[in-house]
């Protein structure tokens, strides 16, 4: 299976909405925001498939100029990309 991952270039920093797991921020672990969470998720995957030497069938798309929202801009790649 393949999987794309799409993230808005301007999703920021985590707000108000912070996880803690056990008295740990979990955005000091995972990324400070959904941008930086979806590339280090993204790339820590790579590793893992290059270490097993399995395929990577993943892709990292950012959408530049939005944000975290369902718009055409974030629609668009998804819908090209389900029509493979």
């Amino acid at each position: 299976q393949n999987l794309l991952i799409i993230v808005g270039a301007k999703d920021g920093v985590q707000g108000k909405f912070r996880q803690y797991y056990k008295g740990t921020d979990l955005c000091e672990i995972q990324g400070n925001g959904r941008k930086e969470r979806a590339e280090n998720w993204f790339f820590a995957m790579a590793d893992i498939a290059r270490r097993q030497n399995v395929p990577f069938r993943m892709r990292l798309e950012i959408v530049e100029n939005t944000k975290h929202r369902l718009s055409d801009k974030i629609v668009k790649p998804a819908m090209a990309w389900l029509s493979c």
